[in-house]
């Protein structure tokens, strides 16, 4: 719980018995790599808070690849908010991509400290403005960059997901093959 504590000293102005309503409504769990936390069209009942290690959000295209939309590393939160929010089954899935540890908030204490905790709505509110900055950032670049560029602006810019993701996450998180992935990190 100290990491999750830290987090929110360090982000929002926050008393002491704040945070400890917060952290009492978070649970532990430790996940093993590759074990599941959601499944497409399972009801996302929980938003997590990732301790250590990294998950990952992703679903399957139509070619049956999975494509990774989010990852999350150690002080980030994870979970697709169109289920978490509304309740309904959720098309992505998340799962660990290295052992990890979490802490996770229950859908029904989350709408409760939402009305009782201030610092929670503070958390939602950083949690949407960072989803929607990452989404952003993907749609530009899918857009805007070729697969080499989408790439080299990681590699400059996120080394974190270049030394921690195998290949094959890292190339479904920017959109390719991970064998187009491979040819393009050998002439860099």
């Amino acid at each position: 719980m100290e990491e999750l504590e830290e987090y929110l000293i360090q982000n929002f102005d926050v008393s002491k018995n704040e945070i400890d309503n917060v952290l009492e409504k978070f649970q532990l769990i430790e996940i093993k790599k590759n074990e599941y936390l959601l499944r497409s069209g399972d009801i996302c009942e929980y938003i997590y808070f990732v301790v250590s290690g990294c998950l990952r959000t992703f679903f399957y295209n139509s070619e049956g690849f999975d494509s990774t939309r989010y990852i999350a590393f150690e002080n980030n939160f994870i979970g697709p908010l169109h289920s978490f929010i509304q309740q309904i089954p959720s098309n992505e899935n998340i799962s660990a991509v290295e052992q990890s540890k979490v802490l996770r908030i229950s859908h029904r204490d989350f709408k409760e400290g939402m009305n009782s905790i201030p610092v929670i709505k503070d958390l939602y509110i950083q949690f949407l403005e960072k989803a929607y900055i990452m989404n952003y950032w993907r749609i530009e670049t899918f857009l805007s960059l070729d697969a080499k560029e989408r790439y080299v602006y990681l590699f400059n810019n996120n080394k974190l997901m270049i030394k921690r993701l195998p290949n094959k996450i890292l190339a479904s998180f920017i959109g390719i093959a991970p064998e187009s992935l491979s040819r393009i990190k050998s002439k860099i």
